[in-house]
C-alpha cells in the first residue's frame, strides 16, 4: 500500500502484516477459500496478476483457483485472457456494481468465451448476483433492510431456477462507522438464504459440481429405466441420473467413457 493506493482505493493492506495473517490463518481454519481480489494494476496485465496470485498463493499455502476484480474493473475479454494466463480457473467479476441481478442472463456458472479467438476459453464465469454496496454506494439507499429484501429475492429466483447464488457483503459496512442495523440483517440475510435449504459450499467447490454436471449427457434412456451416461470430466460426487421426480435411476462411477 501507498498514498496513492490507499486514496484511491485500491490497496490498503500489507498482506504479509500480522492483522492480515491472523485473518487469512482464521479463515483458512475455518475451511474456506482463498481467492485473490486483483488489484487495479491487474485488469490488463497477466504479469502482474500472475505475481499478485503467486504472493497470496505463498502467504497461505493454499492453491489460488477463483478471482474477482477489484470494484469489478475489468474489460471483458482482455482481463479473462489475463486470468488464463495467470492460471486462474474462475472469475466471480461478472456483475453489475450499480445494480443486483444477473449480468451474465442466467444464475450458473458458464463456460468463458472469447470471442475475438471464436472459442471457449477455459475460465468459468461466474455471475455475482447480488452486492450490498451495489445500494449503499451507488444508489444512496442507507437502509440495510432493504438490501437484504433484495437479496433474498434473487436468492428466491435463484432457487426457482434451481441456479447458484452468490452475494458479497463488505465487513467494513459493520463496523463502529458503518450502517445502524447492518450487523442485525446480515445475518436475518445468512439465516433465511440457509432456511431454504440449499448446498453451501466454497465457491470453488460449487464450480467445480457445476462443471461436472454440465458435462454430463445421457446418450440413450431405456424403457425400464437403464441409461448410458457420458461425460468429459470427472467429479468427486456420484453420477446420477434422476427422474422428474427426483428418483435415482442409473448410477456410474467416474470417469465415464465417451
Amino acid at each position: 500500500p501507498s498514498l496513492g493506493s490507499i486514496s484511491r482505493g485500491d490497496v490498503t493492506y500489507s498482506l504479509e502484516s500480522g492483522r492480515a495473517q491472523r485473518i487469512l490463518e482464521s479463515v483458512v481454519a475455518g475451511g474456506h477459500e482463498i481467492g485473490l481480489h486483483g488489484s487495479f494494476a491487474t485488469m490488463s496485465d497477466a504479469t502482474v496478476m500472475t505475481a499478485e496470485r503467486e504472493r497470496l498463493r505463498q502467504v497461505t499455502a493454499r492453491p489460488v483457483r477463483g478471482i474477482r476484480q477489484h470494484f469489478l474493473r475489468m474489460r471483458p475479454g482482455i482481463t479473462q485472457r489475463a486470468m488464463i494466463a495467470a492460471g486462474f480457473e474462475y472469475d466471480a467479476s461478472y456483475g453489475f456494481p450499480d445494480r443486483n441481478g444477473f449480468r451474465l442472463g442466467t444464475a450458473n456458472t458458464v463456460a468463458g468465451w472469447d470471442a475475438e479467438r471464436s472459442e471457449v476459453s477455459g475460465l468459468e464465469e461466474v455471475p455475482l448476483v447480488w452486492m450490498d454496496r451495489a445500494q449503499s454506494k451507488y444508489s444512496g439507499n442507507e437502509r440495510p433492510a432493504d438490501w437484504v429484501n433484495e437479496g433474498l429475492t434473487l436468492a428466491q429466483s435463484c432457487r426457482e431456477a434451481e441456479g447458484l447464488w452468490v452475494g458479497l457483503w463488505h465487513p467494513n459496512l459493520t463496523a463502529a462507522l458503518g450502517f445502524p442495523g447492518a450487523a442485525e440483517e446480515y445475518r436475518r440475510l445468512a439465516n433465511e438464504i440457509v432456511g431454504l435449504e440449499p448446498f453451501v459450499a466454497p465457491l470453488e467447490t460449487l464450480v467445480g459440481w457445476r462443471r461436472a454436471r454440465r458435462s454430463v449427457a445421457a446418450r440413450q434412456v431405456g424403457a425400464d429405466g437403464t441409461a448410458e451416461l457420458v461425460a468429459s470430466v470427472t467429479s468427486e460426487w456420484p453420477l446420477e441420473l434422476e427422474d422428474g421426480l427426483g428418483r435415482v435411476i442409473a448410477t456410474q462411477a467416474w470417469p465415464v467413457a465417451a
